[in-house]
């Protein structure tokens, strides 16, 4: 009897309990202690040698997971021994011990003829020695792609080994091929080829120049995943006409097809696919590719109406799948897609620009699985033969503008799982018939129209995942009925809608939730006791509900694994638990406008984003009581006292903190590593001291807001450092000093606040600088408003985020004095605002010419100053203007013409001043004094319309009164005619005495005895006066 050799193992004795050896065979431990089996029926059974894991890998877990039930341990030597064996499989398992390379005795077994070692956590190089099978048919050394797993992926250097094999299929996925020289003529030398499998290979090209092509059998070859970067044209494989399977994706092949891709008409399956720099396929001619089952020309830049794609067009058409995804095709669907494509199981054309309806003819795909028509420009309401796709499994239909009622037809779509109808214009009730769909497991209705109530019938739907209704105009009110049989639901959202959601306080669900989002429902006044059963919460939010009870003992208990929570906006009272920071998986919690009391516990490891602003809480804050991990902390508009603990400073992800309306007093932490922070906000505290000199260190600053403060000194010359500060607002302090100069360096600025202060000196020279506050400036940060939760979890949503350098401001308020009035800005108000206020200081000189180059500028305020000379001549090129206060200067001159010009001008105040001359008019000018009847008060020089004094006859009324410039030109020549003459004469008399000395003598003692009489006159009066009150 023959022995059968296996390897050393950590789990010899599994391999039998597994029943993964050959029927008959007998297992033992030889003495070196490795496990060896024994055929008991002769040599036949020695010839096959099966060990594979066939549950070894899990695509959800990953490429590297290997299963509980995977042999581990090591090939043994022995095996040779085994001189019949043909066949070998120990694929899925983790047999890599201990060096991990492949065998070099596995060239030994010379009647091999089937070898798959693939999957098996191998590295190293492949042994040349694999070139002495020479009767082996089957090769299998492919690994599972993954990008954590290129450092131990097998690779070889030469391939010229395989040409001694009579191969039949070769599969060598992922295996580093990138040193390999020529490896197309390598392979052109196995003639036998059937399979040829090199995809993820880092393959350099493949473009080589082969005489002649002996792959005359080859079936299937897939390159994907290799940078071959050249043009399409130059490939060598065009020519094998016996392709069945041809696999390009992700191999940034580009340029045009060449024309024999139209003579291989075998193919069945050609993918294209992921080609970055987009191969012209759109004029290839594929209309003679009858045998073509599975075409993906998807990420390919294509360009051009659909009907220009030459696709195959047959009498038996046998196409099945047919995927155009993430192009730019356009046109409208054709008519005839119910003919030609009549095969399709699966039809993707999501992400083109697809206008126009869904043409009726849709309804004969009769054989579709999967319709996904998503982010086009689909219009029109849905053809009702959509109804007709009985064994449809799949319905993307989301982000186009379809719009009217869904149709009733959709209830027969009976096997379908996943209905996406979102981001539309639908509008109509949600159709009853929904409720038919029995084996529904995903239901998106979000981001439309529909109005009316939610229809009970959905609540027959006990297979449903996941229901999303929000962001519509529901109304109504939701009940048990809706909920009760909804038994496998684990996602629901139905904000943003006008729903009461009114249940039994004792009904308890069946389903257990993880997602739940009901922000804008009516769930209060109570706190929703059904809740508390819910404990598989992932995420909750209930803000905005109308709750208006205390926080309830079991919340935080309940959820103890949750990631995120809200319960914001409502009118809950009571105090923060004191071993919060045992919720060691909260990453968000959201408590903010509530009526909370108490202070801030110690907060769990792992927050990362804590919002209880708009609160009652007090206190100071611990030391200790953030943690490092947080990178959004907003506690305004609370009662805390004490200093700002030292603690922030260790905060390293810290990108916003807001600490805004508190009584925190003393100087900002003094910290001295560097921070990344976007966003700090201290307003409205009691913070003293100079300009916090931490700041130097947080050069990553967007938002810089100190204002209603006790800070004072003057501003830093580093202020400037601040590269990409946006909104700084240092007003309402005691800062004085000028300007520094180095403000200008702040390009990206938009906002600029540093009224009320006691600021003295020239406005800054070159303002010009401050490109952020042009028209022409793309700004650095986006401040728009998004959804909390828009990219976790099951509320993901299609966001376009800012690229790297740039960042997204959420959550931020900010005042700014424009029109008169303080007004309140938020969140992507912020990003329309651009604006200057100095008001409120001691600045003096002239208005620099240049700030008119900041055409983007809305709010210009200086008002309050000491500031003289003329307004720029070139206000009007300040287009944007909404709001312009220069009252309480000492500007004079003219208004000037241009002023008339700005279109957007809504206020205007140039009040008590020394402006001279006629008003100009047009423009906002001719009605802003209805509404503002002060804005020239002060001004005596003023006249024309809309006062009531008139201006003289030989004034223009339009340009202003040239009798000021005569009156200030005539002023001038005064004043210089009048200097010159007084220096003239002090000369003359300097001269006199300096030549005469007999003049000099006469005029000193002239001085003394004019001086000696004055002295006794003040001394005699002294004396009277001391003499009457000391009577007195």
């Amino acid at each position: 009897m023959r022995e059968m050799p296996c390897w050393s193992s950590r789990k010899a004795s599994q391999a039998t309990q597994l029943g993964v050896l050959p029927h008959g065979v007998k297992t033992k431990k030889t003495a070196a202690g490795g496990l060896v089996s024994g055929a008991a029926t002769g040599p036949a059974m020695s010839s096959v040698y099966i060990f594979r894991n066939v549950r070894a890998y899990d695509p959800l877990l990953g490429f590297n997971y290997v299963s509980a039930t995977a042999l581990s341990g090591q090939i043994s030597p022995s095996l040779t021994s085994l001189h019949h064996l043909e066949h070998i499989d120990l694929s899925l398992n983790n047999l890599s011990e201990p060096a991990g390379n492949v065998p070099e005795f596995l060239g030994l077994l010379k009647n091999l003829r089937y070898l798959n070692l693939s999957n098996m956590a191998l590295s190293g190089r492949i042994p040349p020695q694999l070139g002495n099978l020479s009767n082996l048919h089957y090769l299998d050394l492919s690994v599972f792609y993954s990008f954590d797993y290129l450092s131990t992926l097998m690779y070889t250097t030469d391939i010229s080994w395989i040409k001694n094999l009579p191969l039949l299929h070769l599969n060598m996925n992922s295996v580093n091929l990138s040193r390999t020289t020529d490896w197309a003529r390598e392979v052109n030398m196995v003639p036998s080829l059937k399979v040829l499998r090199l995809t993820y290979c880092s393959l350099a090209n493949a473009n080589q120049s082969l005489p002649h092509l002996n792959l005359t059998d080859l079936e299937e070859l897939s390159l994907s995943g290799n940078d071959f970067d050249s043009q399409g044209a130059s490939c060598w494989f065009w020519n094998l006409t016996s392709l069945q399977h041809l696999e390009l994706a992700l191999t940034n092949l580009h340029g045009q097809v060449p024309d024999a891709l139209g003579g291989m008409t075998s193919l069945k399956f050609l993918d294209f696919s992921n080609s970055f720099r987009g191969i012209d396929i759109m004029k290839a001619n594929m209309t003679k590719l009858c045998n073509l089952e599975s075409l993906d020309l998807s990420f390919n830049h294509l360009n051009g109406d659909i009907i220009e794609l030459l696709l195959p067009h047959c009498s038996t058409n046998k196409l099945k799948e047919l995927r155009l995804v993430g192009n730019n095709l356009t046109g409208v669907l054709p008519d005839w897609i119910g003919r030609r494509w009549s095969s399709l199981f699966i039809l993707e054309l999501y992400g083109n620009q697809f206008t126009g309806p869904v043409p009726s003819e849709i309804g004969k795909l009769s054989n579709l699985l999967t319709l996904d028509l998503s982010y086009n420009q689909f219009a029109e309401p849905v053809p009702s033969e959509i109804g007709s796709l009985n064994n449809l499994l799949y319905l993307y239909l989301s982000y186009n503008q379809f719009n009217g009622s869904v149709p009733s037809e959709i209830g027969r779509l009976s096997n379908l799982l996943h209905l996406d109808l979102s981001y539309n214009e639908f509008a109509e009730p949600v159709p009853s018939e929904v409720g038919r769909l029995n084996n529904l497991l995903d239901l998106d209705l979000s981001h439309n129209q529909f109005n009316g109530s939610v229809p009970s019938e959905i609540g027959k739907l006990n297979k449903l995942t996941d229901m999303d209704l929000s962001n519509n105009n529901l109304t109504g009110v939701i009940t048990h009925e809706h909920l009760a049989q909804l038994i496998n639901l684990t996602t629901i959202d139905l904000s943003g809608n006008y729903l009461k959601i009114t249940v039994d306080p004792e009904w308890l669900p069946l389903f257990r939730l993880e997602y739940a989002n009901f922000a804008t429902c009516e769930m209060g006044p109570r706190f929703p006791v059904w809740l508390k059963m819910q404990e598989d919460i992932v995420v909750l939010n209930i803000s905005r509900v109308s709750i208006f009870d205390r926080l309830p003992d079991w919340f935080f208990t309940s959820y103890s694994n949750a990631t995120i929570l809200d319960i914001s906006n409502n009118a809950i009272s009571g105090a923060l638990p004191a071993d919060l920071e045992n919720m060691t998986t909260l990453e968000n919690l959201y408590l903010n406008s509530n009526n909370l009391t108490g202070p801030v516990p110690r907060l769990p490891i792992n927050l990362q984003e804590f919002d209880v602003s708009e609160n009652s809480l007090s206190g100071p804050l611990s030391s200790n009581f953030g943690t490092q991990n947080l990178e959004y902390l907003n506690l305004a508009s609370n009662h805390f006292t004490g200093l700002i603990p030292h603690s922030i400073c260790q905060m390293k992800d810290l990108g916003q903190l807001n600490l805004a309306n508190n009584y925190f007093h003393g100087e900002f932490p003094l910290c001295i590593e560097p921070g990344w922070p976007k966003i700090l906000i201290l307003r409205n505290n009691r913070l003293s001291g100079n300009f916090p000199p931490s700041l130097k260190m947080w050069t990553e600053l967007y938002i810089l807001d100190l204002a209603w403060n006790k800070y004072s000194g003057r501003l830093p010359m580093w202020i400037g450092d601040f590269k990409k500060l946006g909104i700084l607002d240092l007003s309402a302090n005691i800062f004085n000093g000028s300007i520094p100069s180095t403000i200008t360096r702040l390009s990206q600025l938009s906002q600029l606040n540093l009224a009320g202060n006691m600021l003295s000196g020239p406005l800054p020279r070159y303002l010009s600088n401050l490109t952020g506050m042009t028209r022409a400036y793309t700004p650095s940060f986006s401040a728009f408003t998004y959804h909390r939760y828009q990219d976790i979890g099951k509320f993901a949503g299609i966001i376009e985020f800012p690229t790297s350098d740039m960042v997204i401001i959420t959550h931020v308020n900010l005042y700014v004095i424009t029109k008169g009035q303080e007004r309140y800005y938020k969140d992507g108000e912020l990003y329309g605002m651009v604006s200057i206020d100095l008001s409120s200081n001691r600045l003096y000189g002239s208005i620099p010419e240049e700030i008119t180059s900041l055409d983007g500028v809305m709010n210009l305020n200086l008002s309050w100053n000491q500031l003289s000379g003329r307004i720029p001549h070139k206000i009007g090129a300040m287009q944007n203007l909404e709001s312009l206060d220069l009252k309480e200067n000492k500007i004079y001159g003219k208004i000037p013409r241009s002023l008339s010009n700005i279109t957007y001008l809504s206020y205007l105040d140039l009040s008590y001043n020394n402006l001279t001359g006629t008003i100009p008019s047009g423009g906002q000018l001719d009605t802003l004094y209805e509404q503002y009847p002060f804005m020239y008060n002060g001004n005596s020089g003023l006249c024309g319309h809309p006062l009531q004094k008139n201006c003289s006859n030989s004034s223009e009324p339009v340009h202003g009164g040239h009798e000021r410039d005569e009156y200030d030109s005539k002023l001038l020549s005064f004043s210089f005619g009048l200097g010159v003459g007084f220096v003239a004469g002090l000369w003359v008399v300097f001269c006199a005495f300096l030549f005469k000395k007999s003049w000099r003598v006469t005029y000193f003692r002239l001085f003394d005895v004019t001086f000696d009489n004055f002295y006794v006159f003040v001394v005699v009066i002294c004396a009277r006066w001391a003499k009457g009150a000391t009577t007195y």
